[in-house]
């Protein structure tokens, strides 16, 4: 199965390329800058020779602006101009990152997403979100800048360690509780999907694109129905954070989606968690955070109106609101309880 997506923004339109095999085949320009970590670099070893490249440091850590400042500089010593294209290879982090150099260096370069992880795939290689954190949270400084193209191949996520896949999909069961007929499908296809079949892989990869596509095109720079992407993230980011990102991110997703279920009182609670155990994904934390920090950390969300918070609530799998204007004393009984 191929499926070629256009998703489209209100400054251009680009396309989405969902195929096994894909990554190897497509037509890079020559003169790209590849932009990995030292993980991918070891395992893409044979693709990436072709291509002058920029190798980071694995993980999280990396994600700031120190590094776009690094990779701006080595841009200039390799030569780079207004003409270069830059290829983001690797998960999150990654992508983040070289779109958001893309959209600086020389006040923009075009970049291609090549997603090498589920949770890019589904995720962060789509709608156009880049940037990098602060100490103070995740993604605080960024802008919205779409790429050339995305290029998914399923293929790829046949040799990721078991532990990287299956944290991957704490974000797609977040689109599972925005979609109920995803939903279903996920409880029906979860075999396939534990077992990395790939045509299942694939189906699964285009539903979450085409779930995220809808939203996204619908208000690309998040001032409404873009914010239900955040389902779980409230939460999971404020986890994330005060783990010092060793919580991972699908990981810290999950256990934010049962926490904005059980704030919301889903009824259909016991589904979810069934789903997210199948998946080995976590529904609490080892050792909760005490509440001052919790509430520190969630007032880092962008999505925060003065001293209240807004919260992406699944009400039922299929129906997710956006709840402005939580308070602080809502989320501590909340915790209490």
């Amino acid at each position: 199965m191929t499926l070629t997506i256009t998703s489209k923004s209100q400054s251009k339109s680009y396309p989405v390329f969902i195929q096994a095999g894909s990554l190897a085949k497509f037509k890079f320009p020559k003169d790209s800058v590849i932009i990995t970590d030292r993980v991918i670099a070891k395992h893409y070893a044979k693709f990436i020779k072709k291509y002058r490249r920029i190798i980071l440091p694995s993980g999280e850590a990396t994600k700031n602006l120190t590094t776009i400042q690094k990779i701006c500089e080595q841009l200039v010593k390799l030569g780079c101009n207004r003409s270069t294209t830059l290829m983001a290879l690797g998960g999150g982090v990654i992508g983040d990152i070289t779109g958001f150099v893309a959209a600086v260096y020389m006040r923009g370069v075009a970049y291609y997403q090549c997603p090498t992880t589920l949770l890019a795939m589904v995720d962060s290689s789509l709608g156009g979100k880049t940037g990098v954190d602060l100490s103070a949270g995740k993604n605080l400084v960024g802008t919205i800048y779409p790429p050339v193209a995305v290029i998914m191949d399923p293929l790829v996520l046949t040799t990721l360690p078991n532990k990287i896949f299956t944290t991957s999909l704490g974000e797609v069961v977040k689109y599972g509780l925005l979609d109920g007929t995803f939903f279903a499908w996920l409880e029906k296809n979860k075999v396939n999907i534990k077992q990395r079949k790939l045509n299942t892989l694939q189906q699964l990869i285009i539903k979450c694109a085409e779930i995220k596509q809808a939203i996204v095109e619908a208000d690309e720079h998040e001032g409404g129905a873009r914010m239900l992407l955040n389902l779980g993230h409230t939460f999971g980011h404020a986890f994330e954070q005060l783990s010092g990102y060793r919580l991972p991110h699908g990981q810290a997703v999950a256990i934010g989606l049962v926490q904005a279920a059980q704030f919301a009182h889903m009824l259909e609670l016991e589904r979810l968690i069934n789903l997210l155990q199948y998946f080995n994904l976590p529904i609490k934390l080892a050792k909760p955070y005490p509440i001052n920090q919790v509430i520190k950390a969630m007032q880092a969300d962008k999505k925060r109106h003065g001293n209240q918070f807004t919260l992406i609530l699944p009400e039922a799998i299929g129906h997710t609101t956006i709840h402005n204007y939580i308070t602080k004393q809502q989320i501590i009984k909340f915790f209490i309880n």
